[in-house]
């Protein structure tokens, strides 16, 4: 059987690892020089979205045969709002390098995949879908997906980051919500050691000439003494796609629609869409139905992120103070609860002490 695999990213890369342990070694095509985003950075995999499971590194591992070493285990998430400010401790998940450095995740995933990757080559899909049985489209953006009519917008949104010098805590996640930073007004600090850590803020529904105005007022409300040494700006667009598979080519990852929209960590259904991919050609099994879980576990996040566009600053204090409570605090980051199926309904409840309209119908 022959399987061309547009894309070396973390979908591409798991679709072609999960391949191989079927016997079946992919063809893969790249159009960088090699594996990893441009730009480095920090991404977080929080055990709060992969319930039942409590351990990130070890779901990978049981369920895909995926073994991943992070950077460090999270063991505190910081929010700060205006006028609160809010901590949790806890086994709360993991940090990991991103981009080109040794050791981060597409490196690893790299080292994992024993098939070809044919770097410096921008691959075509009509015609690969000629010459193989199967092409697996991870390229990381929709442009496939809206060459073959699949793909619906929801939101489009600009990451403008940097790699900044000080003082940090390995263990400690920093988020920022405020609206003065867009209606998204989310920011977030992780760490790649005590004295590096990367600090981004993602903006959504702008043109890039309004990108550097958001991040400069961010940065003088935050009052940050850290040293720039890099910049660094990613652009993404999250929708929906279906069919996920039309006749021979298969859309997976970021090309599939699967960005996590809730925080933007999307590690996990990157990952997960790439093994579904594969799993559907080894085990002749339909790839929407193996994506179910996956595609209720997007709108859930899709709903959470719709809230958190939309809520005042009062409201996202309040639910913040609400959700860091002693004992709630325990139930979300400390048990099995799943969160991503009952935030929505305590955000519902929640409407009637904010007195404001943090939910929708």
């Amino acid at each position: 059987m022959k399987v061309a695999i547009i894309g070396a990213g973390l979908s591409g890369l798991c679709c072609a690892h999960e391949l191989e342990r079927n016997g079946i070694t992919p063809e893969i095509f790249e159009e960088r020089s090699r594996t990893g985003e441009l730009f480095p950075h920090v991404s977080a995999m929080m055990e709060l979205f992969i319930r039942p499971y409590r351990d990130p590194v070890q779901y990978l591992d049981k369920e895909f045969g995926i073994k991943l070493k992070p950077l460090y285990k999270m063991k505190k998430v910081e929010m700060r709002m205006p006028g609160i400010q809010r901590t949790v401790n806890g086994d709360l998940g993991y940090f990991f390098s991103r981009g080109q450095y040794k050791d981060s995740v597409e490196d690893q995933l790299t080292k994992l995949v024993k098939s070809k990757i044919n770097y410096n080559v921008h691959a075509n899909f009509d015609e690969l879908c000629k010459k193989y049985d199967h092409v697996i489209v991870c390229t990381g953006n929709n442009k496939v997906a809206r060459t073959l009519s699949l793909w619906d917008n929801l939101f489009h949104s600009y990451l403008r980051g940097a790699v900044v010098l000080g003082k940090f805590e390995t263990d400690k996640l920093i988020m920022w919500f405020n609206k003065k930073y867009n209606d998204t007004g989310y920011a977030y600090l992780t760490p790649f050691n005590e004295e590096m850590a990367s600090l981004v803020l993602i903006v959504r529904n702008i043109g890039p000439e309004e990108l550097d105005d958001y991040w400069h007022l961010f940065w003088e409300n935050g009052n940050f003494d850290y040293k720039i040494i890099e910049n660094f700006t990613l652009e993404h667009s999250s929708g929906l796609v279906y069919p996920h598979k039309l006749d021979n080519i298969i859309l997976a990852g970021n090309a599939g629609g699967f960005l996590e929209p809730f925080l933007g960590f999307g590690q996990i259904n990157a990952i997960r869409s790439g093994v579904y991919a594969a799993q559907s050609i080894t085990q002749g099994k339909d790839y929407e139905k193996l994506l179910q879980p996956l595609n209720t576990d997007v709108s859930r996040s899709t709903v959470l992120r719709e809230y958190l566009n939309i809520s005042s600053n009062r409201s996202i204090n309040m639910v913040t103070w609400a959700a860091t409570l002693p004992g709630m605090k325990q139930l979300i980051y400390n048990s099995r609860l799943d969160v991503m199926k009952y935030g929505t309904g305590m955000l519902k409840m929640l409407d009637k002490l904010t007195g404001e309209r943090i939910s929708r119908q």
